[in-house]
């Protein structure tokens, strides 16, 4: 999905950086620095040739006659409003030789380095200036700005969070922390940075395009949906706008209304490929091949030798029942990604209307090799065996098919005594809850979220160890379940096997950064062992994530007196 300053789609931001500051006895200028899409892409800029800086004739004379820091500030401030910014950085960088103490030329030489494109530079000046000047807002915010852009999260977070302090309405400082909460994945918060930017700036493009971005990634898509809506409504020239709209719908399975807006913004856009190659996937998904094949073959000349043109190509020419040209495609395709299984699949599937049977077999295998759990891949196997007159193998295959569709119903049979389970667990009866899971687990006996349910019944039952194992088999069935951790994390602390407990809690947090709970139960773990400022940032970090969560603001409460 394209993000508000992730710039897929060239989205041009409004807000300025704060401004370039000239201290000169002979010049004084203010000069405003507009940072164009995001601070990711500032190296756009031209590099310009130092040797063919020429100033206005009066700067040239002064620095030359009388060479100050004044001058070369001012001559600095020349270039940097014509774009020139290897122009400008030499300019500020003898005004600094001349004044080394001035906290005002630093600060420029960082906002010129920033420019630049480079951003390394420009925190380094950037951080001595906030070492001389803690109170300057701009310096803060611009700081801010270069560590994001150098992927310094927490860096970033304290100076947005500083010049928030000293300004809190500034936007600005807002709409980065924003940013940067999404960089960590904590939609949550990142949602409730720019909703408070959007209340001192309604109109802000900016703003509403990273809140339905935030909304999305924090799998809330009606509320994205209807943020992006309105905004698309507000601006309907804006490419962006309607491409992250379409992106939604899409991830919402609404092909329909994704091919809509991808078609709006492609006909605002028409140079670019990403959106082209969006509207592609959403006809192919609508089995509308006869629209998209225009659309992938214009990609597929502009990307040679591109999987995803190779595949979609491939896919739109199996549905037209082209099958000789299908194939070359999605041979190419292998080729490029030969553990992609849609597209081993789906070479298969065409060798085998091809009568290209022995080809065909092998690419099946190789396909429900790459996914085990497929039932077309195991029924398309079984029909090529057949023909080919393999017959025991063709019958092992359809047995397994079979066996697979059933167990597909024993799941939905497992899913409606599952939430039974949970009602008679929220109701008070864990008992009940208990057997009824273990009933479900029978049917489907690889779900990892009702193993965790069950654990959940024998932790109200008192049953410690059955606790411990449930959640156990269910991290086996799924390690990436951010709950299951840090429930075996509680229990390991109950246990009083701390540093287990704490990898527990960590491996939540690394798979869920914004699991207040996991973040507050880490807190306690590291207060209990005396370890304080570890225990106040993760329960500023759970009251940040969650502030209703009332446990975590006792626990602060406790750790700060």
């Amino acid at each position: 999905m394209q993000k508000s300053r992730g710039c897929r789609q060239g989205t041009t931001v409004e807000r300025a950086l704060p401004r370039m500051l000239v201290a000169s006895t002979e010049t004084s200028l203010l000069l405003t620095i507009v940072l164009l899409c995001c601070p990711q892409s500032l190296s756009f800029l031209a590099a310009q040739n130092p040797s063919a800086c020429k100033g206005p004739p009066e700067l040239e004379r002064a620095v030359a006659s009388q060479p100050s820091a004044g001058a070369y500030n001012a001559l600095g401030a020349y270039f940097a409003q014509r774009n020139s910014f290897s122009c400008a950085v030499p300019a500020f960088e003898n005004a600094l030789k001349l004044e080394p103490g001035s906290w005002e030329t630093r600060y420029n030489l960082g906002l010129a380095w920033m420019q630049k494109g480079e951003p390394k530079r420009a925190a380094t000046e950037l951080k001595q200036v906030v070492l001389q000047k803690p109170d300057q807002l701009n310096a803060r915010n611009a700081l801010g700005t270069v560590l994001l852009d150098l992927g310094d999260l927490n860096g970033a977070d304290e100076h947005f969070k500083q010049a928030l302090k000293m300004d809190p309405r500034s936007a600005f400082a807002l709409h980065n922390l924003g940013q940067v909460a999404m960089a960590q994945r904590r939609f949550n918060v990142a949602i409730n940075y720019f909703k408070q930017s959007l209340t001192l700036e309604p109109e802000s493009f900016d703003d509403q395009l990273s809140l339905g971005v935030a909304y999305s990634q924090n799998n809330d898509s009606a509320e994205a949906i209807r943020v992006l809506k309105r905004l698309v409504e507000r601006h309907p020239r804006s490419p962006a706008a309607f491409f992250n709209l379409a992106t939604v719908y899409a991830q919402s399975y609404r092909y329909g209304e994704a091919g809509e807006a991808y078609a709006i913004a492609l006909q605002l856009d028409p140079k670019n490929e990403i959106t082209r190659l969006s509207l592609a996937k959403a006809l192919t998904s609508q089995n509308k091949f006869d629209l998209a094949l225009p659309h992938i073959e214009q990609y597929s000349r502009e990307h040679r030798g591109d999987f995803e043109g190779h595949y979609l190509h491939g896919l739109a020419l199996r549905g037209l029942g082209s099958y000789e040209k299908a194939e070359a495609e999605l041979r190419q395709a292998v080729a490029l990604n030969p553990r992609h299984y849609d597209a081993v699949y789906s070479l298969g599937f065409v060798l085998a209307r091809l009568e290209r049977l022995e080809e065909a077999k092998a690419h099946l295998e190789r396909a429900k090799a790459l996914n085990p759990a497929s039932e077309d891949a195991r029924y398309q196997l079984a029909a090529v065996l057949r023909r080919l007159k393999e017959t025991e193998k063709a019958q092992a295959e359809f047995r397994e098919f079979e066996k697979k569709k059933l167990a597909g119903q024993q799941e939905t049979v497992a899913g409606a005594t599952g939430s039974q389970a949970n009602k008679l667990l929220e109701e008070g009866n864990p008992q009940e809850a208990a057997r009824l899971y273990r009933e479900a687990l029978r049917l489907d006996p690889s779900n990892a979220k009702t193993y965790y349910n069950l654990a959940l019944a024998f932790n109200k039952l008192g049953d410690r160890a059955g606790e411990r194992q449930a959640l156990e088999e269910s991290i086996r069935l799924d390690a990436k379940f951010s709950q299951t951790h840090n429930q075996l994390g509680l229990v390991l602390m109950a246990e009083g096997r701390l540093a287990e407990a704490e990898q527990a809690f960590l491996r939540a947090l690394e798979l869920d950064p914004q699991f207040a709970e996991a973040q507050n139960n880490l807190g306690t773990l590291y207060g209990s062992q005396g370890k304080n400022a570890q225990a106040e940032k993760l329960l500023r970090l759970a009251v940040e994530n969650n502030p209703k969560y009332t446990q975590a603001h006792l626990n602060l409460g406790l750790t700060l007196h």
